[in-house]
């Protein structure tokens, strides 16, 4: 019986690998998902299967674009039926959605012997998070609400997360909804606090922002996602609680879980075309003006400075340069203007300031005239043009004066006396050039080339230092910004808040800007504008997202493991920019 057994194996392994190929299985792809309908919270098995291939390479599959993928590796099998080879590879993902909605998985493609396989596409269907007990019946759950339904193209509003949870909460990390045609901004720091809902005592994390539109239509905001590492309180829980019946508890750090938000819908309007000025620029919220003038009385050919500052709240980079109009007989020298941008529990709000050097060139009254903006006000739903005040400027005689000509000769008045002369010069006084003897004459030349040239040499001189310092001065700028940071950054202690202040600080320096705050985007848009690599500018990105992050889930504080990243980043920013 065991020679038997033996011959049997023997005869198996040789059906395995003399086997023809003739006899080998047609190749074929498959794409499965273990389930076809979920919560956005949940995760997804999919199985990529190649049979009739004993090796292949990593699979390219579409439709991932709205899930987040994981690899969880691969397995390969043979078997010999009938004495047929059956071999295959299977591609293991666990796949998490990131909106509601029904989507396309698939094809699934490979390439195999220089010939392209490729599977058939599956269907999934994502609701929104489910519990067993929903709202504030559950132990913990989160929740997302608007400001307003209705708003108008670039009219800021807010957006709210709240998380209300019974049991102890860790580890929270926070994922911003995904809407197209909206743009988020966190606003300060999250809040706790205590809340009674439904006669249960909840602690609340608040998260809010502020939201741009940027186009017009329904909008729909997905869910946001949040993680967090949830620890048991056996006074909270039930036989029907989601946590009682996992063991996973015996963990003392607690249970991972990621909960989901409610979904919600904007609506998004153009703003009126009906008295609409023709000076609007797509300013839009509630602005104020105000101006003055530094001092009002001056003397010609001295200067006086107007300025005017215009503040308030929505989308105030829209806050136009105005342009001051000619004076007559007055010099304008316009300054840069400079705008603020801050964060503020009402949203964004913005500060612009705008100055003029005014130089009356003669002697009079001046008049500066107001200068308007207009804006779409979003309180009362009408167009508002504001206006600065008009002032009067005073200048009285002075350098910029010329009563009468220098070049007029005084007439001698009658009854002067005659000039008396009191004695000659020593040297003798030639009134013709003849007179000079041909070395004096020489001398003369020679000093009257040298005069000629001097002023040419010491303006070629003054134009090269000029230069070459210029030169140096960028340097020396780029350097410093640099230097700085990279001093910061030893800090071993130092906290996303003061990593964020401190690329922000190294941003205005480089180059020469004034931002009161530095997002992920403008940040990419920066970078690219001055020439950056794009691997760089995507490097630069990842960052203030993770920094964003930490922030958002209240560990802005806290020290942090990404100055080492952010050196490298700035490093490489200072190679690519000349």
């Amino acid at each position: 019986m065991k020679s038997l057994k033996f011959n049997k194996y023997i005869i198996a392994l040789i059906l395995l690998f003399a086997a023809p190929a003739s006899a080998v299985a047609d190749i074929a792809l498959s794409l499965t998902l273990n389930r076809h309908e979920c919560a956005i919270t949940d995760s997804i098995k999919m199985v990529v299967s190649i049979s009739g291939a004993r090796d292949a390479d990593t699979p390219q599959i579409r439709g991932l674009e709205n899930f987040i993928a994981q690899n969880a590796g691969r397995s390969s099998q043979v078997r010999i039926i009938n004495g047929r080879v059956n071999s295959s590879v299977d591609f293991t993902y666990y796949i998490q959605p990131k909106r509601i909605g029904i989507f396309e998985i698939g094809p699934a493609s490979v390439k195999i012997d220089g010939k392209t396989y490729q599977s058939e596409a599956a269907k999934l269907t994502i609701k929104t998070s489910i519990y067993p007990k929903s709202g504030a019946d559950a132990p913990i759950f989160l929740t997302a609400s608007l400001s307003a339904k209705k708003v108008y193209l670039e009219e800021q509003l807010q957006y709210t997360i709240r998380l209300y949870h019974l049991n102890q909460v860790s580890n929270v990390s926070l994922n911003t909804p995904e809407a197209e045609g909206l743009e988020f901004r966190q606003l300060e720091k999250p809040s706790e606090y205590s809340t009674v809902y439904n006669s249960k005592n909840y602690q609340v994390i608040e998260i809010r922002y502020a939201v741009v539109p940027l186009k017009t239509g329904r909008l729909n905001i997905n869910p946001a996602r949040m993680s967090m590492l949830v620890r048991r309180d056996q006074r909270h829980l039930d036989d029907d609680d989601i946590f009682s019946m996992d063991d996973f508890f015996s963990n003392v750090r607690g249970k991972p879980v990621t909960l989901a938000s409610n979904p919600l819908i904007l609506n998004v309007l153009p703003v009126p075309h009906a008295g609409k000025p023709a000076d609007y620029a797509g300013l839009i919220g509630t602005y104020q003006i105000t101006s003055e003038l530094t001092p009002g009385r001056v003397k010609a050919g001295e200067s006086a400075t107007f300025t005017v500052t215009v503040k308030g709240s929505g989308n105030v980079n829209r806050i136009p340069d105005m342009k001051m109009p000619e004076i007559k007989n007055a010099k304008i020298y316009a300054d840069e203007p400079t705008l603020d941008i801050r964060q503020s529990e009402k949203g964004i709000e913005g500060l612009k300031t705008m100055k003029w050097a005014i130089v009356p060139e003669k002697q009079g009254q001046y008049t500066i005239p107001p200068l308007s903006v207009s804006y779409f006000d979003t309180v009362n739903k009408y167009y508002r043009t504001i206006r600065s005040k008009p002032f009067l400027l005073s200048a009285g005689p002075g350098i910029g004066v010329i009563t009468q000509s220098p070049f007029v000769k005084e007439k001698v008045q009658p009854g002067k006396e005659e000039i008396e002369e009191l004695g000659r010069d020593i040297l003798p006084i030639h009134r013709s050039a003849m007179d000079l003897t041909k070395e004096q004459a020489g001398h003369i030349g020679w000093n009257l080339w040298i005069i000629m040239i001097i002023p040419a040499l010491i303006y070629c001189v003054l134009l090269a230092v000029h230069k070459i310092s210029r030169t140096s001065s960028v340097k020396l700028k780029s350097y410093k910004a640099a230097k700085n940071f990279y001093k910061i950054c030893k800090d071993k202690d130092l906290s996303a808040n003061a990593l964020s202040k401190a690329l922000l600080k190294y941003i205005n320096k480089r180059f020469s800007i004034n931002l009161g705050s530095l997002s992920p985007q403008e940040a990419s848009g920066i970078l690219n504008g001055k020439g950056c690599k794009e691997e760089t500018v995507n490097q630069m990105e990842w960052i203030l997202k993770k920094i964003e992050t930490l922030i958002y889930t209240g560990k802005g504080e806290d020290p942090c493991d990404l100055p080492l990243e952010a050196s490298l980043i700035i490093k490489s920013i200072e190679k690519e920019i000349k």
